[in-house]
């Protein structure tokens, strides 16, 4: 019977204790997630009705003059909804001079250097139209990696293939985003204010202590000094002393088991076909990304007299 309240009295003194770092961890853990969030960005709400270029600065480069001012505004329209959405940047970039560079790597350099991405983790994508190596390229960055896989990648380049072989650049990366606002995962919507998580920062500070103070009074009720005049026995019966009048330790042998344990087979990589390729920028940084090369119907291309990229062909009459 001792023993049965013994143990029934540690048992609830151990569950309060285990609360009690339960909602500790809670709190811990709680506070930041639920802490003052500004949240994404809102074109409708900002103050005196700032756009996004205005915010983050643009994100469609058309240094090949491919497109009009109208189409290049309305690829920026599309990028701020699809970024307010997922939380992962998005950049248009055409270019008729790769420096020397391959579609890759300037594509990745452009975005480092560019300091493009959203988080600690610069997550965003890069689609290039590159004219002088002829190819399409998406350089994709942090949480963009995974969400993009390769053959996501192949997919968004298929689609937009059309539009890079006849020459419709617009279209090319309009499909691109497409493409984006397909694949990439929506991000994790903040609680609102007034929301009904509101309360969680109060429960996760005052939990704990509550918890604390009750285990505190539960351990030190069950193991405090009788009152004097008392019979400590029959008010305490687990807290009789007792003394131990014999200790013998007992060697009773030894028993040694070995056995071989070889060793394990050297690593096999296996590409199943839905994962990422990455590679390490000249910037240190590692992406992930495809391309696809292109023909706009073997046109010649030149530049005018204000500066901008043109093909065509005439014929004499």
């Amino acid at each position: 019977m001792i023993r049965s309240d013994l143990r029934f009295r540690f048992s609830r003194a151990r569950l309060a204790g285990f609360i009690a770092v339960l909602l500790w961890a809670a709190a811990v853990c709680g506070l930041p997630a639920f802490a003052a969030n500004p949240g994404l960005y809102d074109p409708d709400t900002a103050d005196g009705g700032s756009s996004v270029v205005e915010m983050f600065g643009p994100h469609v480069f058309d240094d090949a003059g491919l497109m009009t001012d109208a189409e290049t505004a309305a690829l920026e329209e599309r990028i701020t909804a699809i970024r307010a959405k997922t939380e992962i940047d998005l950049v248009i970039l055409t270019i008729d001079d790769a420096e020397g560079k391959t579609s890759m790597e300037y594509a990745d350099d452009y975005y480092d250097e560019g300091l493009f991405g959203v988080g600690a983790s610069a997550s965003g994508v890069l689609f290039l139209i590159d004219l002088d190596n002829s190819e399409a390229w998406i350089s994709t960055s942090g949480r963009a990696i995974a969400q993009l896989n390769d053959s996501v990648i192949d997919k968004i380049l298929d689609d937009a293939y059309e539009g890079l072989s006849s020459g419709d650049f617009y279209a090319a990366a309009d499909s691109f985003l497409d493409g984006a606002d397909r694949y990439l995962k929506p991000a994790s919507k903040p609680a609102s204010n007034g929301a009904p998580l509101d309360y969680v920062p109060i429960i996760g500070t005052l939990g704990p202590i509550v918890a604390t103070f009750f285990f505190y009074r539960t351990v030190k009720r069950r193991y405090q000094k009788p009152k004097k005049g008392g019979n400590a026995a029959a008010e305490k019966p687990y807290q009789v002393a007792f003394r131990l009048t014999q200790n013998d330790d007992q060697f009773l042998g030894r028993r040694v088991t070995s056995r071989y344990i070889p060793p394990p087979p050297p690593p096999v990589h296996i590409n199943s076909g839905g994962g990422s390729s990455t590679h390490i920028s000249s910037g240190g940084r590692t992406h992930g990304g495809g391309g696809r090369s292109f023909s706009s119907g073997g046109g010649t291309r030149h530049t005018s007299s204000s500066g901008r990229s043109h093909g065509g062909r005439g014929r004499k009459f």
